[in-house]
């Protein structure tokens, strides 16, 4: 370590005798720095310039007319619009000043508004859509970021015009939507109205039909009443004329033994004229007697049959008018239930209409058999009076009276059995009459049962009406009513402006970054790095000599060499991030602001040391390679998403991945743990060159000898020592040598001879398939154009085959030539040689 110090110091008070040389470090210490300086103040906020690109607009639509739209011109809408756009610089020409203006590169871009452009927009209302299109030129040749930009104004131009459009659509939709909501709520409220009336009309008839419902079910009750009265009048009429029956069968009788008696006052003769008197007598009473109540029943039952047909008469009346309640065509009532009643009424009122005629019939007999009763009544009192009167003189007109008396009581026995059949007929129709009137009455118990059932239907459909009618009436306070209101109060400009514009995108920042030159400071500070370790490699000296510091190995004077590099580096970092503060750079934390590009720069540089130092003029070049790659590879312009998967392969493995995302924590603001993994990332590659330089060096010596002893042949590079002390002899060809001579150089005469004959054939053969192989890769790239992108790695990694073939063949001529000098040395050079190589192990 104290060698490592002596080469640092010692080198530092070299750089102190020369005063001049301090220039050249100090530009060593602020050109790297004022490339990421004005590379960030160039890309500070690029965007906000946009206004100066000049843009031409050529407004040729000559406008269109839609019911829908009215009078429509989006180009002259799109024209007002972009006077007050200053996102780009829009310019309003002819067309032909536009051509001309793009052609000379003082237009970026040109949009051109066709004629027909409102026409063929508004076709999409006629059902034949023409497509709208929108002619847009732009010239590519003037910049590579200028069509970019132009793209975002074509954008722009094309969404004014579907704003245009769909406001003005929006705009003639809600007056429309508003007119007929207007409408619609009018015809809602004389609906309502009208409904609520006829509801009200519907209602009140069902009241009034309840009402008849209630008195008709009194009617029919009080009909039943009347009819259980007829049915007992009836079977008290069966009963009376069932007692007749017996008065005329004892009148029929008093008739028989009336004629025996006369028969026998004949045979009697005038012996027995007084008592014959008596006897006529008598029996003139008895049949006054059976007379007077076979009349005074036939009176009784008159009078109840006619009390009867009355009754029935009323019922009748009553059945008329529900019928005619029934048959009202503006009764609410289903028709079914309407039917099924007047069927009843009519099966009733066929029953009753019978009863009637029975009744009549009845009637009619009972006074036909009254009048003959009472002719043979007066017919028998006459002849009992002439018997009578004629007693006295019996004798002598008892041959003349006698037979005409038998006449007459036969005449009555007659009257008597004819009524008595009547009688019996009359029972019979009464007794019919009565079963009728029971029917009637189980008619009549239905069909009061049927109105009850109608009259709760009725009370359900009266309830259910007022329930509508209340809903009805709520109905203008609804939500749905409250929302068709809120639709005849929209504001036409309102919603067109929505229509245009329905989602407005908040924007929040996450880590918010004041420009974008602070966003691409992440890259040119790294950038700058990278540039500036490579030019101390390139402008200080790598090899260390031995001056003034004895027993140095190459290990120490590795690392007190690496400790100039890094003090010039920690400078450089501090120069850098000083600057960028002045400038305005964004950052989180000042500290480490400054802190991270110094750790950066030492990884950066490490890497570029670790690989000049190891490979010579090779290393420098991967240095070279190693930046060209890393810009488009390390996400430092593009998300590394949008670049090709060739460089998304390598991304990972490049150290300004880490370095780029280390300087946007510190600039935008830190996320987690992320800063440090990003730190302990550059610091494995930190570890890896050092690795390289202090472990792997010596193994690849050899090769570094080769190129640089080429090199320095053409005396056109300047050329310089940077291997280890000594030829590059391997200790194993050594000691092989010094312990038998004649064998080592046996076994490497069978290696050289034939390799010395094919050397230029395979050189010749790798230069051949190299070009070969690179001449295929183009032509299928102009065959497979979509393949490009990977066919240039493809092309890099086969010129990296075929130099790292050339090398190889020129190493391996290297090493055999190196093998034949030791077996030609003396036996003291290969002592010396020996002693050297141990000493620098």
């Amino acid at each position: 370590m104290r060698n490592v110090w002596r080469v640092f110091t010692r080198d530092l008070k070299r750089l102190s005798t020369v005063p001049l040389a301090w220039v050249i470090i100090g530009g060593a210490l602020i050109t790297p720095s004022l490339y990421a300086w004005l590379n960030i103040v160039a890309f500070w906020n690029p965007f906000d310039n946009t206004k100066n690109l000049p843009i031409a607009v050529v407004n040729l639509d000559e406008g269109a007319y839609s019911s829908l739209t009215g009078d429509l011109n989006v180009g002259d809408q799109l024209v007002a619009q972009l006077k007050d756009n200053d996102d780009l610089g829009w310019q309003f020409l002819s067309e032909s000043e536009a051509m001309e203006s793009l052609k000379s590169g003082n237009s970026y871009a040109a949009f051109v508004v066709p004629a027909s452009f409102s026409s063929d927009l508004l076709s999409i209302t006629t059902g034949d859509f023409t497509q709208p299109k929108l002619e847009y030129y732009v010239n590519e040749k003037l910049n590579g970021v200028a069509p970019e930009i132009t793209d975002t104004g074509a954008t722009t131009v094309q969404t004014q015009m579907i704003d245009a459009f769909t406001e003005q659509v929006a705009s003639s939709a809600v007056d429309a939507i508003r007119q007929g909501s207007e409408t619609v709520e009018d015809d809602l409220a004389r609906s309502q109205a009208r409904t609520i009336g006829q509801l009200d009309l519907a209602a009140e008839r069902v009241a009034e039909t309840r009402s008849y419902l209630l008195t008709l079910q009194t009617d029919i009750d009080s009909t039943r009443g009347g009819l259980a009265s007829a049915q007992n009048t009836l079977l008290d009429m069966e009963t009376a004329f069932g007692d007749l029956s017996v008065v005329l069968a004892e009148a029929s009788a008093l008739a028989d033994r009336a004629q025996t008696q006369l028969l026998d006052l004949t045979a009697a003769a005038m012996s027995a004229s007084v008592d014959s008197a008596s006897r006529l007598s008598s029996a003139s009473a008895a049949a006054q007697t059976a007379i007077g109540s076979v009349a005074q029943g036939l009176d009784l039952a008159k009078s109840r049959i006619q009390t009867q047909i009355a009754s029935i008469d009323d019922s009748t009346a009553s059945i008329a008018g529900v019928r005619l309640f029934l048959e009202d065509p503006n009764l609410p009532l289903d028709p079914a239930v309407r039917d099924s009643l007047l069927a009843d009424l009519d099966v009733v009122s066929a029953q009753l209409d019978g009863a009637v005629a029975a009744l009549d019939l009845a009637d009619q007999g009972l006074s036909d058999g009254g009048a003959a009763l009472q002719g043979a009544a007066d017919r028998v009192n006459a002849a009992f009076q002439e018997a009578a009167n004629a007693v006295q003189t019996m004798n002598s007109a008892l041959t003349t009276h006698v037979p005409a008396m038998q006449r007459s009581m036969a005449e009555l026995n007659a009257v008597t059995r004819s009524l008595s059949a009547t009688l019996d007929t009359q029972r019979a129709i009464l007794t019919e009459s009565r079963q009728l009137i029971g029917g009637l009455d189980d008619q009549l118990e239905a069909t009061s049962a049927a109105l009850i059932v109608l009259d709760g239907d009725l009370g359900a459909l009266q309830g259910d009406m007022g329930t509508a009618i209340t809903d009805l009436r709520a109905l203008s306070g609804a939500a749905a009513w409250q929302q068709l209101t809120e639709l005849t109060s929209l504001d036409a400009d309102q919603i067109a402006q929505f229509m245009s514009m329905p989602v407005v995108v908040k924007q929040i920042t996450l880590f918010p970054t004041n420009s974008y030159g602070s966003l691409m400071g992440s890259l040119f500070i790294n950038l700058s790095l990278w540039i500036g370790a490579f030019v101390l490699v390139v402008i200080l000296k790598l090899e260390v000599d031995r001056e003034g510091i004895p027993k140095l190995t190459e290990r120490q004077a590795y690392m007190g060499r690496w400790l100039l590099f890094a003090t010039i580096a920690v400078m450089q970092a501090i120069v850098l991030s000083i600057g960028n503060l002045i400038i305005g750079v964004q950052h989180v934390n000042a500290f480490a602001f400054v802190v991270t590009p110094v750790l950066i720069g030492l990884a950066y540089l490490s890497i570029i040391y670790a690989l000049s130092v190891t490979f010579g003029y090779i290393g420098k070049g991967l240095c070279v390679i190693l930046v060209i790659m890393q810009i488009p590879g390390a996400s430092g312009i593009y998300p590394i998403e949008l670049m090709p998967p060739f460089f998304q392969t390598l991304y990972p493995f490049f150290p300004f991945t880490y370095g780029i995302d280390a300087m946007r924590e510190v600039i935008s603001g830190f996320a987690g743990f992320a800063y440090w993994r990003y730190l302990g990332v550059l610091l494995l590659f930190t570890g890896l060159a050092f690795f390289l330089g202090l472990v792997l060096r010596n193994g690849v010596s050899n090769l570094t000898r080769l190129f640089t002893q080429q090199v320095g042949a053409t005396e056109l590079f300047t050329n310089e020592e940077v291997t280890p002390p000594g030829r590059g002899y391997r200790l194993n060809h050594l000691l092989a040598a010094l312990a038998n001579r004649a064998s080592y150089q046996e076994r490497l005469s069978r290696r050289v001879l034939p390799f010395a004959r094919s050397y230029r054939k395979v050189r010749a053969a790798i230069i051949v398939i190299g070009v070969i192989g690179i001449g295929l890769l183009f032509t299928l790239s102009a065959l497979v154009p979509d393949i490009k992108t990977a066919l240039v790695g493809w092309w890099v990694l086969w010129l990296l085959i075929v130099f790292g073939a050339l090398i190889a063949l020129e190493y391996m001529r290297y090493s055999l030539r190196l093998s034949t000098e030791v077996g030609n040395m003396p036996e003291a050079e290969l002592r010396r040689e020996l002693a050297e190589t141990e000493a620098q192990r």
